[in-house]
């Protein structure tokens, strides 16, 4: 019997953990006989997508009145672009130094974040402005420890990159724990910056007229 108990609860934390990552949730008797299964709940970041390359691309648009010139000008002045050249209505450089926004851990993260703490989020930027919105990409996204642990200096460095794909990739796929930890939080970071920006130029152009 409790051999038999013993196998049965090993059997539902087998299937606790598959649940995490893919699609199907069993529960099963004694007998080893399902009793209850159901779909786990799709969870989808749209802002965050796998490009061709298998790299995560993160995109969304804003609109705006001003011109490519002032919104530019209005990102620029938050300080985290850097390296940056413009190509008509496009303007490209370097996202740097962006800090982890937590707001919406408690509502969606189900994992610690261990490589975002003592990190900033850095990213390749791309924005470009037509047709009353302006469109924001980031890609190359990268987490830099920017401080280390006391007790693990060794294992994580001040200094340390990682990219983000290491965090997501689960049997081939988008791991749908990533999207609900590390992925709400790095959508959360980047629409903070580009958001509030958002709302400072709708009150630049109201102040206009």
């Amino acid at each position: 019997m409790k051999k038999l108990l013993f196998t049965v609860l090993c059997m539902c934390f087998i299937f606790a953990g598959y649940a995490q990552n893919d699609v199907l949730t069993l529960r099963v008797d004694s007998a080893g006989n399902t009793i209850w299964k159901k779909e786990a709940e799709i969870f989808e970041i749209p802002t965050l997508k796998l490009n061709a390359s298998g790299k995560f691309v993160w995109q969304k648009a804003y609109e705006t009145d001003l011109s490519p010139e002032e919104v530019f000008m209005r990102i620029n002045a938050t300080g985290y672009i850097k390296d940056h050249f413009r190509n008509g209505n496009q303007f490209s450089g370097r996202l740097v130094n962006v800090t982890p926004n937590y707001e919406n851990e408690r509502k969606y993260v189900s994992t610690r974040t261990q490589k975002l703490e003592l990190s900033v989020i850095n990213a390749g930027f791309l924005l470009e402005v037509k047709d009353g919105k302006y469109v924001v990409t980031l890609s190359n996204i990268i987490l830099e420890r920017v401080a280390a642990h006391i007790q693990q200096t060794n294992l994580n460095p001040k200094g340390e990159l990682f990219p983000i794909e290491g965090l997501a990739y689960h049997k081939g796929k988008i791991g749908p724990m990533f999207l609900k930890s590390y992925g709400v939080i790095i959508d959360d970071s980047f629409d903070q910056v580009f958001r509030d920006l958002s709302t400072q130029l709708k009150d630049a152009k109201a102040n206009v007229e």
